[in-house]
């Protein structure tokens, strides 16, 4: 007599509790469950090129900050005020080289793969309408695939139902292939 087989369960995620009034938090707390959902249910790798652009503006900065601080405390080579000034001056230019490519070079709010296959998701939600959209970019594909919603659809009584908004995003991603 063979065992039975067991079937694991997913088991579903709460309902969210959100502050409907602001429409920020609405988009990062979305944000949070479609990366997730890409990650754990649609099997997606996240791109780590960002993660990689900040630890090396880090290291950069870390390092400068370093060299200006023996350069000042211990005057150890005698160096003149223009040299220092020009390494502060460096600093806040790699400082402020992370904002920049985050604000014109990787914008997106995921990037990632499955199966050597690029997705690119891009998220806004308008300051004055309730209205989430989700822009998928797939392989090399310049034209996204769009995806609106009126966030009070996804909501009751300041409850987010998760199921249905992944259902949405499901639904976008099954009508791409």
């Amino acid at each position: 007599m063979s065992k039975p087989q067991m079937t694991p369960e997913i088991t579903p995620k709460p309902e969210i509790n959100s502050h409907l009034y602001d429409l920020s938090v609405i988009k990062s707390e979305l944000d949070e469950i479609l990366i997730e959902y890409l990650k754990e249910s649609e099997n997606f790798k996240e791109s780590t090129l960002l993660v990689n652009i900040k630890l090396l503006i880090g290291i950069c900065v870390t390092s400068l900050t370093i060299i200006i601080f023996l350069l000042t405390n211990k005057n150890i080579f005698n160096i003149q005020h223009p040299l220092i000034i020009a390494l502060i001056i460096l600093f806040w230019v790699i400082t402020y080289s992370e904002t920049l490519i985050i604000k014109f070079c990787y914008f997106y709010t995921f990037s990632g793969y499955k199966n050597n296959a690029k997705l690119n998701v891009l998220t806004t939600i308008s300051n004055t309408h309730p209205v989430y959209t989700v822009l998928l970019y797939t392989g090399d594909k310049k034209i996204p695939i769009k995806v609106s919603t009126d966030i009070r659809t996804l909501y009751k009584e300041n409850l987010l139902n998760v199921r249905k908004f992944t259902d949405i995003i499901k639904d976008c991603l099954i009508n791409n292939k």
